[in-house]
């Protein structure tokens, strides 16, 4: 009650705030994109949120999700991290260098500790989240909350700290607990498993022999039950005969809208780290041994009853993957939309309202789980993913991004605590800074270096905010921006630092270092390179301006056309402030 009372002053504080402090709005000025300075921020983020702790019989190196109101080790937020996190081969932590394999590892060990084993595979339970709080699932309720109401009180408040990585909320310190309760009464997080199984691919190539062998002494039976996770019979749904993975109302990672389903999404990034797992089996046989009694869904993979991943003798391993394949080719039989060229989100119930909606999160990991298969790569393109969900300004320079191909999802999708806070697009229309700098790291790898530039210079813009005056967000990575902003409701600000999308920046910029370094290996690429940046510079030049200009504009004079392009041209003009604001702050 205190902590809502809190924000409810907070907000009101918020809503009159100009009018009270008219010096408040004080415009940020944007420097130009410096590439340097972009990874910098990058890196002090992910330094901010990285942490040790020492327990009684070992040490914890690990990070949060945030600094503020999600200061705790989110499972789902920390394995995404990985990616970013193992191509560094070390990170600070107070006055050491901690190889980034060691944090990796020691995190995934502390998480799998606390699985729930079950009484069957039906009831297996991996945590949400890891702190310190103690066992009561309410602490951690409160310390979100706590975090939340700190955060907005710097970026509303006239006087104090204004930096969202200064004086952040208590990093995890002593006995660590599983947190497992989600959103609207969720009892389980629906992608956990998949992604450490995917952390664990991940590491385990970059580990030695002795710390290989210790790990899965340790851990392998956990490991396995985050494997066994997925082969219950009640998880699974048919569609024209085939087997899909189908996921429990609000238990992935858009968990302010229901979801329940069978979801493109998760399926594809279930098939990946299964694909990955099955691989580095195939090629070590101490980590084949350990995990060759884990079970799979029997009939997704042609068998009766489950299925043991095995030794791989006779062919094993080859038939699993070609069974993986065949399911990759089937998601895409089911959700493919003709007419707009793109995966569509979410089959719940056969919904036809739902099932018409694109996700960019789909179509992202369609390339990602397809990385080396052109073929599978041409059937959703690079090109029509932009289109969809890119928009750009009358210049051509890209202004804002949108994480569905719609105005939002239905209302009875949307969680009403969302909504009250001004976070209806929470999982709609805003854009994360994860997906956008992972859209980043696939343009770069296909060669699109342009379109990669273009989309870590808006997170480097956005992050200089004008709306949020002369507060320090610009020195960091933020969590979400809604159209040209961080987002910043009546209840909520975007959390800042933030792990989850610094890591994916990491790997944008890596994928776009190596990219510029192959395509300057000939005096013409040389001039080609050069003529691009060139190009780029000028679109990142009108997009600043036209930026600037809009910004200028009276919010009651605000006319604007609104698009979302497609094959099927879905376009809706916009006239006025009310439904302007409506997808702005929404």
């Amino acid at each position: 009650m205190i902590v809502f009372l809190h924000i409810a002053g907070l907000a009101l504080v918020s809503a009159n705030q100009e009018a009270i402090f008219p010096w408040h709005k004080k415009p940020a000025k944007t420097p130009p994109f410096d590439p340097k300075e972009f990874e910098a921020k990058v890196d002090r983020t992910v330094g901010k949120l990285l942490f040790e702790n020492k327990l009684a019989d070992h040490t914890l190196y690990s990070g949060v999700a945030g600094g503020n109101q999600f200061a705790t080790i989110w499972v789902r937020d920390f394995c995404h991290a990985t990616g970013g996190l193992l191509l560094k081969p070390s990170w600070r932590i107070g006055s050491k260098d901690v190889p980034s394999k060691q944090i990796v590892l020691s995190t995934l060990k502390e998480i799998l500790s606390l699985i729930h084993d079950g009484q069957d595979d039906s009831k297996i339970k991996i945590p949400r989240a890891l702190d310190s709080l103690g066992a009561h699932e309410d602490l951690l309720t409160f310390k979100v909350l706590k975090g939340g109401a700190d955060l907005k009180k710097k970026v509303v408040w006239p006087f104090g700290e204004k930096d969202p990585g200064v004086g952040m909320q208590k990093f995890p310190h002593g006995k660590m607990y599983g947190y497992f309760k989600g959103e609207a009464g969720a009892s389980e997080t629906c992608d956990a498993g998949y992604l450490l199984i995917l952390a664990f691919t991940r590491v385990a190539p970059l580990l030695n022999d002795t710390e290989l062998t210790d790990f899965l002494q340790s851990s392998k039976d956990k490991l396995k039950k985050a494997i066994d996770f997925y082969s219950s019979a009640h998880r699974w749904e048919t569609r024209n005969d085939k087997w899909y993975f189908n996921q429990t109302a609000w238990s992935e990672w858009k968990d302010s809208v229901k979801q329940e389903g069978i979801s493109s999404y998760s399926n594809l990034q279930l098939v990946e780290a299964l694909t990955k797992l099955i691989k580095l089996m195939k090629n070590d046989n101490r980590v084949a041994g350990a995990l060759a009694e884990a079970k799979l869904f029997g009939p997704r993979f042609g068998s009766t009853g489950p299925q043991k991943l095995g030794d791989g003798s006779n062919g094993q391993y080859d038939a699993l993957l070609g069974h993986l394949h065949d399911w990759t080719m089937d998601v895409y039989d089911y959700f493919h939309d003709n007419s707009t060229g793109l995966l569509r989100e979410l089959d719940s119930h056969k919904d036809k309202e739902l099932l018409k909606i694109s996700h960019i999160d789909a179509n992202l990991q369609w390339l990602e789980t397809n990385e080396h298969s052109q073929e599978a790569q041409k059937l959703i393109s690079l090109s029509k993913i932009s289109e969809a969900f890119v928009q750009r300004n009358h210049g051509g320079g890209l202004r804002t991004l949108h994480g569905i191909n719609t105005l939002g999802w239905p209302q009875k999708e949307v969680s009403p605590g969302k909504s009250v806070i001004g976070l209806y697009q929470y999982h709609g229309t805003f854009a994360w800074s994860w997906w956008t700098c992972w859209f980043a790291e696939i343009a770069a790898k296909e060669s699109n270096t342009e379109l990669a530039q273009e989309l870590l210079q808006f997170i480097w813009r956005t992050q200089y905010d004008s709306a949020l005056g002369d507060q320090k967000f610009s020195n960091y990575i933020s969590e979400v921006y809604s159209n040209t902003h961080i987002v910043h409701t009546i209840g909520y600000v975007s959390e800042t630092p933030f792990l989850w999308g610094s890591s994916y920046c990491v790997r944008a910029i890596e994928a776009l270092k190596q990219t510029q370094a192959a395509t300057t290996a000939t005096p013409a690429a040389l001039e080609e390179e050069g003529q691009l940046k060139h190009e780029v510079n000028q679109v990142n030049n009108t997009a600043l301006f036209e930026n600037a200009e809009a910004e200028s504009e009276p919010k009651q004079r605000l006319s604007r056309r609104f698009s979302l392009r497609s094959n099927a041209k879905l376009e809706a003009t916009l006239q006025g402030s009310d439904e302007a604001m409506f997808l702005q702050e929404l």
